[in-house]
């Protein structure tokens, strides 16, 4: 089992990314029986013993794992707790399976099918209905941390501001590049700071910077895996009553705005100049954002 082991993760070959080239195709295992069978610490012997165990579908148990939509394929929540295995390995791992309850039941017919119910990426691993709902579901988080990652670096104290003045002859895209917004420095900062926190919490970030793309996943396998981990609210800026400098100001300029709506202070030290491509984000994040 150990040799099946350390071929499954080697890591200078990723099986999943493979899977459209292999021939005949993977299966899929489920990650609770893979855990148990190599840690040797929990046999099957119980199982073994009990008259008429079917060593892929009482110990194995994939079709267990068929979703309600007329068991037509795996939830994305659920094929990702379980790994793509190479065909021969998983064959070697049936026949190591059918050894064992050979030796314990040794006078016993062996009525397996050893070739039983298999999922694959080619048949049944997917099932389009879970994967809409599941897209539906993770959708407005991700949207959300998208924006999360566009504003953390548009407003790192790194990145110049957007420019005052516009030398003669310019030429914009559309009109609104002409425009810059004046962003509270206190809130660049609140903001890029509970970001920061919240990353973490779906992948691991340095103290300088969130890593983006394909950085971004060393934790989990893949975003949506983290994104699981924490609900919407968790993301989102709270509420609050205080005007601490750790609080995000969900009005973004409240700190430079008199109580008539007039901006108070706009030296460099105080706000930042961002585009209107900047502010426009802003303002999706925060609707009720003073503009100025």
């Amino acid at each position: 089992r150990e040799d099946i082991l350390n071929e499954l993760f080697r890591p200078d070959r990723p099986f999943e990314a493979l899977v459209d080239h292999m021939d005949p195709p993977p299966v899929w295992v489920p990650g609770d029986f893979l855990r148990r069978f190599f840690s040797c610490t929990d046999p099957f012997e119980v199982e073994f013993e009990t008259l008429g165990c079917d060593v892929v579908e009482d110990l194995i148990k994939s079709s267990e794992n068929l979703c309600h939509h007329s068991q037509k394929g795996l939830h994305p929540r659920v094929a990702r707790k379980g790994k793509l295995l190479p065909r021969v390995m998983y064959e070697t791992i049936l026949g190591s399976l059918f050894e064992e309850k050979a030796a314990i039941l040794p006078d016993e017919m062996n009525d397996d099918d050893p070739h039983g119910f298999v999922v694959t990426p080619s048949e049944n691993i997917f099932c389009q209905e879970c994967v809409d709902e599941f897209h539906l579901d993770i959708r407005p988080k991700l949207d959300l941390l998208e924006d999360y990652v566009f504003l953390y670096e548009e407003l790192d104290t790194k990145s110049e501001d957007a420019p005052i003045q516009y030398e003669a002859g310019t030429v914009f895209v559309c009109e609104e590049d002409k425009y810059v917004y004046l962003v509270a420095r206190k809130f660049c900062s609140a903001l890029r700071d509970h970001i920061k926190q919240i990353m973490k919490k779906v992948a691991p970030a340095d103290a300088e910077s969130i890593p983006i793309d394909e950085n971004l996943l060393p934790q989990y396998e893949t975003i949506a895996e983290g994104l699981e981990t924490i609900e919407m609210k968790d993301i989102e800026v709270e509420e609050s009553s205080t005007d601490k400098d750790e609080n995000v100001d969900k009005q973004v300029n409240n700190a430079i705005t008199c109580p008539h709506g007039v901006c108070t202070r706009s030296t460099k030290q105080i706000v930042r100049f961002v585009s209107w491509k900047v502010w426009q984000r802003i303002v999706k994040v925060f609707p009720h954002a003073i503009e100025h």
